[in-house]
């Protein structure tokens, strides 16, 4: 809210619109503001009504993002290729590179996890591919840098997806929202649907289309004693089809306690 003489004025400085050509303009806007100087991306957060991370996010690297903007000349970095971030990174101690890992972590914003594709769009003097290779992977350079990796990274099946979709669905006895599939009450992340399916609506038409095949049982009983004669293993509910759980709890109104 900004107070001046008469009534008080609610002002929101950020923008609705994140389209190309409105994060041009906003990069031109604030470079009219300082002429003359280099517009860092510290420069631009402090006078944006976006942040740098978005422009990053939509051209790529903030010298392709000045570059669209027709204000090329206002980088200040300089153009580092693959072959030069290979080259830094042989002359560069293990600490010095993990040091590198948690500088890049610090700037992400709102919590984003660091994946390689961030780490490089950061024109840092060091590939993400140099310490995959120093370290014998991305995650455990995260690791070893006491980064968090994301939870996000992991690639579900089909299978896995569908299996904990009817785990939330059973749960709340209705269509789970995208927002309810997050830990503790799924065991994958609604952005996992987004990333294989590309909406979360897809989704949903393609876990109905699976169940919907038919199943060769429905009925879930304990395995036939054994010819030793111990006693019969009960399924749980994990050697059961997601299609097959789909429809016992259909047919029980989702009130089945097998699950």
């Amino acid at each position: 809210m900004c107070q001046e003489d008469g009534p008080p004025r609610f002002v929101i400085r950020r923008m609705s619109d994140y389209s190309e050509s409105s994060l041009v303009a906003e990069l031109r806007r604030v470079a009219s503001l300082h002429p003359g100087v280099p517009l860092t991306q510290m420069l631009f957060r402090t006078e944006s009504r976006v942040s740098p991370t978005t422009v990053r996010r939509q051209f790529g690297t903030w010298a392709d993002a000045l570059a669209t903007a027709q204000i090329a000349d206002r980088y200040s970095g300089i153009a580092v290729t693959s072959g030069m971030r290979t080259q830094a990174a042989k002359g560069m101690e293990d600490e010095e590179l993990l040091e590198l890992v948690r500088s890049a972590a610090r700037s992400m914003e709102n919590g984003e996890p660091l994946t390689k594709k961030r780490f490089d769009e950061l024109n840092l003097p060091v590939a993400s591919s140099a310490l995959h290779y120093r370290f014998g992977g991305w995650n455990r350079a995260l690791r070893l840098a006491g980064v968090p990796a994301s939870r996000h990274s992991k690639r579900y099946t089909d299978a896995q997806c569908f299996e904990a979709l009817v785990d939330v669905w059973t749960t709340l006895g209705r269509a789970p929202m995208y927002r309810e599939m997050q830990l503790p009450l799924s065991s994958v992340t609604g952005k996992a649907f987004i990333t294989r399916w590309g909406t979360w609506t897809r989704a949903l038409e393609a876990f109905v289309e699976s169940v919907d095949q038919p199943a060769a049982d429905t009925v879930i009983e304990s395995d036939p004693p054994s010819v030793s004669g111990r006693a019969p293993r009960p399924r749980s509910s994990s050697d059961v089809p997601p299609s097959t759980r789909w429809k016992v709890g259909q047919r029980d109104r989702w009130r089945c306690g097998a699950w």
